[in-house]
């Protein structure tokens, strides 16, 4: 290749069996001076040659792989910084899920953590208010305005679920005797007042997880799920112990009154084809036959 006239570089084996780089340049002389015609060549083994290459690719390796590393513990760090948070939320919102009350935890220094606590302590928040606001409406919509006692909508849907898990009952038809009277002579408030404190005993008479529910003016109904005594012995138990609790005075504007009260029952099984409605609207005839054999008694149907 020197013999070529021409500049460059090749490598290639010697004479003694070693490989060299081998450079070669044609000699062109000094300004105005022609030169010899000398063709110059300079030779290095490989090995040699090749040195600087091997020692810069190292480098290159090397500082690619403590960059890997760093950049590696850099984004584990990083990830640390939001993983972690995201964890105590995700663990939080699943204690709230089973009925905790706890509170979202906030978040600063990383916008976008500090916007995602925030927008879902606000939804649970929000969410809280409005599960506070609907139980209040269900609340409202299924208590009797004036006594706190059931009304006709809970009667009904306490019935849909009692007859699904009981076989037997008896219901109590209640109706106030005088009640008129008190109306007409102390006047509506005084009647309503009368009312409040009539469902008070009327609930004292009963067990916490039997209903007791205003169905009209000065009208209740009892539901009373059977128990060790036969349903006949239970109603007239319980009948007349409301009996005898709303013969006592009552103390109104100032005056002492009294009223009594007249029961209907009737009694339900679910073998029966009769259905625990009807056996309601058999209680209430049953309580006309009450009034119409003195008032201030309970009569059971069929007995």
């Amino acid at each position: 290749m020197a013999r070529t006239n021409k500049n460059g570089s090749i490598t290639e084996t010697w004479p003694n069996g070693k490989e060299y780089v081998t450079g070669y340049m044609l000699e062109n002389g000094y300004m105005e001076y022609p030169g010899l015609g000398w063709t110059i060549l300079v030779r290095q083994p490989v090995e040699v040659a090749h040195a600087p290459i091997k020692e810069l690719v190292l480098f290159f390796l090397v500082s690619g792989l403590i960059f890997v590393v760093l950049f590696a513990v850099l984004g584990w760090f990083l990830a640390g910084r939001i993983a972690s948070p995201l964890k105590d939320i995700a663990s939080t919102a699943d204690r709230l899920r089973v009925g905790e009350l706890v509170q979202i935890p906030y978040y600063k220094g990383t916008s976008e953590l500090e916007t995602l606590s925030l927008s879902l302590r606000k939804l649970v928040s929000d969410l809280t208010s409005t599960e506070s606001a609907l139980v209040e409406m269900k609340e409202v919509a299924t208590r009797d305005e004036l006594t706190g006692l059931a009304n006709r909508y809970a009667l009904d849907a306490y019935l849909d679920e009692f007859i699904q898990k009981n076989k037997m009952a008896i219901v109590l038809y209640i109706d106030l005797d005088g009640f008129k009277l008190i109306n007409d002579t102390l006047g509506h408030n005084a009647g309503d007042a009368l009312l409040v404190q009539v469902a008070k005993r009327l609930k004292k008479s009963v067990r916490e997880n039997e209903m007791v529910a205003r169905v009209g003016g000065d009208e209740f109904v009892v539901v009373l799920p059977a128990g060790k005594e036969s349903l006949d012995k239970r109603g007239e138990l319980v009948g007349e112990r409301m009996i005898s609790s709303i013969n006592k005075p009552y103390a109104l504007n100032g005056e002492k009154v009294s009223v009594s009260c007249s029961i209907g029952a009737a009694c339900w099984e679910a073998s029966s084809l009769t259905t625990i409605g009807e056996t309601i609207k058999t209680a209430d005839e049953a309580l006309y036959t009450a009034k119409r054999e003195g008032k201030n008694r309970i009569h059971i149907y069929g007995y």
